[in-house]
């Protein structure tokens, strides 16, 4: 059985390492994660101490990576912010991808940096610790596939192929 959090997660350095911890005391719960774009922007140093944090508490651990066409990550963005504030319509999605798109080019984002965060991720971790897939492909029988054989899996199946 897979868990993800719904709560607050508790962001200080031993506070964070405990609350994953507490969630796979449960017997039925094997699988657990943190899903966030703001890993993206980490150091090799950084994912290799979140590593060794978690092996001192005997908690395995691997790196999920979905990469986004960055059009289409742009895009859903804005429309959620407009979601958010209750304006997605035709004329103020224009007006507000227009005025975006000025200041997308003068920002850079860690988030969608994917050529700094694979290095990180190779300079950090093992090959088998990490698995790298694209999010159009994700659902995708193949793809779970992928990610069991890497040892991300609440439970083992046969493989789909």
């Amino acid at each position: 059985m897979a868990h993800l959090p719904s709560g607050p997660v508790h962001r200080t350095s031993r506070g964070y390492f405990v609350y994953f911890v507490s969630l796979l005391k449960p017997a039925r719960i094997r699988l657990t994660g943190d899903i966030t774009p703001s890993y993206a922007g980490l150091k090799a140093e950084s994912y290799q101490r979140i590593q060794q944090a978690f092996a001192k508490r005997r908690v395995q651990t691997r790196v999920v990576l979905i990469m986004r066409d960055l059009v289409e990550q742009f895009l859903s963005q804005q429309r959620m912010q407009l979601r958010k504030r209750c304006l997605l319509t035709p004329a103020h999605e224009i007006e507000h991808l227009d005025q975006a798109s000025l200041k997308l080019l003068k920002r850079e984002s860690p988030r969608s940096d994917y050529s700094a965060t694979l290095d990180a991720l190779q300079s950090g971790l093992a090959e088998s610790k990490v698995f790298i897939g694209l999010y159009k492909t994700l659902f995708r029988a193949a793809t779970h596939w992928e990610l069991s054989c890497a040892g991300i899996s609440a439970c083992r199946s046969r493989s789909p192929i």
